[in-house]
């Protein structure tokens, strides 16, 4: 923000995965310039990266001749959206319980989770771990992208338009509100 500058690191993948990183990521960037209030707003921010990525991916796909990947790609978030569906209210009852104990050391509220709440430390260590599509906002963002991806198939302007929409005008607390116009 300081400097109007942008840049984007992606891994260094030889095949596909690298394209769908740097589209993500330019994604953010691009929206970033568009609405500066934009990047606070984690859910919204996925939904426009996340759709261009299948979007561009598709095209790079066909393109190449490289067969169904947006298939591949959707069926990829579906399986973490139903993945966090069975963990996510597991992790968001020890984190409550977490957050009421914070007067008690890392090993002590361990015990207690697993006294309490029944987890034991394997699965309690497991559900701490830090992996990105296992935070709320992304299973989220990625069913809205889906969606809007389907609505992209059949109606590419309607698509855009909503996604324009959601970028410009979205935030995480209004964001079903503004599906909701949509239906």
């Amino acid at each position: 923000k300081t400097t109007g500058d942008a840049f984007v690191l992606a891994p260094n993948h030889k095949d596909i995965r690298k394209t769908s990183v740097l589209i993500h990521e330019f994604e953010h960037v691009i929206d970033c310039f568009s609405n500066p209030n934009y990047y606070k707003n984690r859910v919204i921010r996925e939904i426009a990266s996340m759709f261009m990525e299948l979007i561009g991916c598709d095209y790079i796909a066909n393109k190449l001749k490289l067969g169904e990947d947006h298939l591949l790609r959707r069926f990829h978030l579906h399986s973490i959206v139903k993945t966090n569906s069975i963990y996510m209210p597991d992790k968001m009852e020890i984190l409550r319980f977490m957050n009421k104990h914070r007067d008690m050391d890392e090993a002590t509220i361990i015990k207690e989770v697993e006294k309490v709440l029944k987890y034991n430390r394997d699965y309690v260590d497991y559900l701490l771990g830090s992996y990105l599509s296992e935070d709320y906002y992304y299973p989220i963002s990625y069913m809205i992208a889906i969606e809007l991806y389907s609505i992209y198939s059949v109606d590419k302007d309607k698509a855009l338009y909503i996604l324009i929409d959601i970028i410009m005008n979205g935030n995480d607390n209004n964001i079903f509100n503004i599906l909701k116009k949509y239906n």
